[in-house]
């Protein structure tokens, strides 16, 4: 993506399992979707700041054997 701000939309749910973020081939941050009822379209990630220009983000899924899924729903950037 191209900008200084990008998040990751996601649904989080029982079923739900846990995901590493990279920014720019960093790990910056895992994230566990899980929650006891559905609740869609939710931020599940975001990053803020960085520096004007072209970034890369990566999404790897780290599940669970009882919760292997994530969602992407969507992608929000920001440029400035």
């Amino acid at each position: 993506f191209t900008g200084t701000d990008v998040a990751w939309i996601s649904t989080k749910g029982p079923n739900r399992g846990k995901a590493k973020v990279y920014v720019d081939n960093v790990l910056v941050q895992k994230v566990d979707l899980w929650a006891s009822s559905a609740a869609p379209r939710r931020v599940a990630f975001a990053a803020t700041g960085l520096a004007p220009g072209t970034h890369k983000l990566m999404i790897v899924v780290a599940g669970t054997n009882t919760r292997p899924r994530i969602d992407v729903d969507d992608f929000a950037t920001l440029s400035q």
